[in-house]
């Protein structure tokens, strides 16, 4: 939980921000109070620090939700969390979709568009073949033994899309 103080004399009174059930399935949290920047990681602490407004950066995988609200010292505010999300599962095979499937290598999921100098944003890179990714559009690369496979895919919130990367055959 978040608490924020409220001073009366030399007491403190404390008051919730945001509650665990609200952010059962978030991965993370970090809370950033505006003046001065106050980050705080939400995983094992409870929080505390003056009123003001605070900035709540959420995580679920990869996906990413951001938050504002103002707290009053000894008022209660309740935050909710939506993510904009959706899950990305990649098999990789060889030769052709049906081939001999692949399990070794880190897939790199990449943003779909490239920077001015023509490179992509690196969003996640591991070999779990399981992503949860804000929705949008991505490029999906792996090399395997030298030879390299990509898919351009769309990730829809709230849905579970999967995606085949073909690996050239020798």
């Amino acid at each position: 939980m978040l608490w924020v103080p409220q001073t009366r004399g030399t007491s403190s009174v404390l008051s919730t921000i945001a509650t665990a059930p609200l952010l059962r399935w978030v991965h993370s949290v970090n809370f950033l109070h505006t003046d001065p920047v106050f980050p705080v990681n939400f995983l094992h602490t409870d929080p505390v620090f003056p009123a003001g407004e605070v900035i709540i950066e959420s995580k679920w995988g990869d996906a990413v939700a951001k938050n504002t609200a103002t707290v009053k010292a000894g008022d209660s505010v309740e935050v909710d969390v939506i993510f904009n999300a959706g899950i990305l599962e990649i098999s990789v095979v060889e030769g052709a979709i049906g081939g001999k499937p692949i399990n070794e290598g880190t897939i790199g999921v990449y943003s779909a568009t490239k920077d001015l100098e023509g490179r992509r944003k690196l969003v996640a890179s591991r070999s779990d073949r399981k992503f949860r990714l804000n929705a949008g559009s991505y490029h999906v690369e792996l090399t395997y033994q030298g030879r390299k496979g990509t898919v351009d895919v769309e990730v829809k919130a709230g849905e579970s899309q999967n995606a085949t990367l073909v690996i050239p055959s020798e």
